[in-house]
């Protein structure tokens, strides 16, 4: 939160969050009240957080998920072994081509 006890606090949340509201009046009255915040993501594409290596229904691969007007993607990202060796890197690919992902080998 940008301040604690301004009358416009500012938030910024990356996840859907709860937050839990308490207010204060000039009498000393206390209210408590909790607010949830859901995210809608807007940007064009996604990256999925999570990863099925054993899974037979394609949820076993990192790629960017296209959602609308995105061509190409610059970078994906850079993977690493256990032995800081690069496992993964590629850069301008098609959008939303698991083709172009990361597999989970094991």
């Amino acid at each position: 939160m940008s301040c604690k006890d301004c009358p416009n606090p500012a938030v910024s949340p990356e996840n859907d969050t709860e937050y839990t509201i308490t207010i204060i009046d000039e009498n000393g009255c206390e209210r408590t009240d909790k607010v949830w915040v859901r995210l809608k993501f807007t940007r064009g594409y996604y990256r999925p957080n999570i990863m099925n290596p054993k899974s037979t229904t394609g949820n076993n691969k990192f790629y960017h998920i296209s959602t609308f007007c995105i061509d190409r993607v610059h970078k994906v990202a850079k993977l690493f072994t256990i032995d800081g060796e690069t496992n993964f890197d590629v850069k301008d690919i098609p959008a939303g081509d698991p083709d172009y992902g990361w597999k989970w080998y094991f």
